[in-house]
């Protein structure tokens, strides 16, 4: 066992900083994949019930089947663009979790081999 000193004690604590983030980069990444794996069901809030509602007093000289389609339209924007922006999360999400694995895991070594050097 290496001895205890003020050089030694920075290189263990270097290294148990690097065991924390590791761990939190594992449950981020599991987190995405399984966000990847079973995405998250959408559940219309009451704001756009109630906007819907209003399409008739806003647009009195159009007629059901025209409103009808067009608060389709609307809601199509609204989920391909719910879409987009939850693969971006996912990218983002992953390409974080994979830089700091890449970057902990040697940091680790470096250090712990510094203290195994001894």
């Amino acid at each position: 066992m290496p001895e205890l000193n003020f050089r030694n004690g920075y290189f263990y604590g270097v290294c148990l900083i690097c065991v924390v983030l590791f761990i939190f980069a594992i449950v981020s990444l599991g987190d995405t994949i399984v966000d990847i794996i079973y995405p998250h069901q959408y559940i219309e809030p009451d704001i756009y019930l109630e906007k819907e509602l209003r399409y008739e007093k806003d647009f009195p000289e159009l007629s059901k089947e025209e409103i009808k389609a067009m608060i389709k339209e609307k809601n199509e924007e609204r989920k391909a663009q719910e879409e987009y922006n939850r693969k971006r999360r996912i990218v983002l999400s992953l390409t974080k979790s994979i830089l700091l694995l890449l970057l902990v895991i040697p940091i680790y070594l470096f250090h712990w081999n510094r203290i195994e050097g001894n």
